[in-house]
């Protein structure tokens, strides 16, 4: 957020309090209430504003209400000046009161909001899965009664097309659902992969071959630039991970551009890029983008996701004990954007 922006949110914030404060302090004075039935009447104000402002902003009024408590109410009054030892006391006393309250209120409501947003999320699980679930049973029924339409007898090539469609289609939102409760787990859950010794230039080149048949408008392309691409790892897991970073390639790049997927390898690592335009990534974003849930802005009014992929692609990752990055430089204004997925080479005869 701009400075600029900073300030005038902070000052929204504040203001409501500052108001009651001001209010109080005509009130008060109008009436010749003494400094310690004010001083409660601005408790009450602090406490109300602490329940919805920041702890921050709930500090600036109780600073704003102790400097009223001694321009109008302290002899000598319109006057800084406090002469009197228990009036400073006083004064002193209200601050940290006041303060403590505070902090009390704003630690109790974020444990609060905390406590509800754990509990939405245990919802959401709880429904991503049995939706997910009730898909699987219908779709594995659609691709078995499409095969028995080809069994049952000859068919004619318009028929036949057909049938491959909804055959493959099915197959595919078959995989989509599967992917997407293995997500979900995947967030919920610890990483715990299962290592064998793979084959990154296999896996990939699988990969790249399932998303060219997926996305036929888009030119995907795999350089193999290293003749060793032996990690330690499990296929299924790394599968989704580097599964996420084509389908993001893809799915934000402009129709009829490169995607491009390069393997090599440097000392003990083996790095896997993906390349595409198309993609902007703004600057202020970068920090943000393995982030829980997040979505760039420019993203959100493209095709829908979760802001989960690359969260888990990097949860993935790292519980292989390697890295995922958005290369530095790579984002220019024309949307060229490559991540970066590096891997520990597999040790000879291990």
């Amino acid at each position: 957020m701009p400075r600029n922006d900073k300030i005038w949110h902070s000052f929204i914030r504040t203001a409501p309090g500052c108001l009651l404060i001001g209010l109080i302090t005509y009130v008060c004075y109008r009436l010749r209430l003494n400094l310690s039935i004010t001083g409660f009447a601005y408790l009450i104000v602090v406490v109300l504003h602490s329940l919805a402002g920041s702890f921050g902003s709930s500090a600036v009024v109780s600073l704003v209400a102790v400097l009223c408590l001694d321009f109008f109410f302290t002899p000598p009054v319109f006057s800084f000046e406090v002469t009197n030892p228990l009036d400073i006391l006083a004064l002193i006393s209200f601050l940290t009161t006041s303060l403590v309250i505070t902090r009390l209120t704003t630690k109790v409501r974020n444990a609060s909001h905390a406590a509800a947003a754990a509990q939405a999320e245990l919802f959401r699980g709880a429904i991503l899965d049995a939706l997910a679930h009730e898909f699987k049973t219908p779709l594995a029924t659609i691709v078995t009664a499409a095969g028995g339409l080809r069994e049952l007898g000859p068919l004619r090539p318009e028929q036949l097309e057909l049938t491959d469609i909804v055959e493959a289609e099915a197959a595919r939102l078959s995989l989509l659902t599967s992917r997407l409760l293995r997500t979900a787990q995947l967030d919920r859950e610890e990483v715990k992969p299962e290592l064998e010794l793979t084959d990154m230039a296999d896996l990939v080149g699988a990969l790249a071959d399932q998303y060219s048949r997926q996305w036929t408008d888009r030119k995907i392309s795999v350089r193999k630039e290293t003749a060793t691409a032996g990690v330690m790892a499990d296929p299924e897991l790394l599968q989704l991970a580097l599964g996420q970073l084509l389908d993001n390639a893809c799915k934000y790049s402009i129709p009829g551009s490169a995607v491009t997927v390069s393997i090599d390898s440097q000392d003990e690592w083996v790095a896997i890029r993906t390349s595409n335009s198309g993609s902007l990534i703004r600057p202020s974003e970068r920090s943000h983008i393995f982030e829980r849930f997040y979505r760039g802005v420019e993203v959100q009014n493209k095709p829908p996701g979760s802001g989960l992929g690359l969260y888990v692609a990097r949860r993935i990752v790292h519980a292989h004990g390697g890295s995922l990055d958005l290369e530095r430089g790579t984002t220019t204004s024309n949307g060229d954007t490559t991540f970066c997925l590096a891997l520990p080479l597999a040790v000879p005869g291990c």
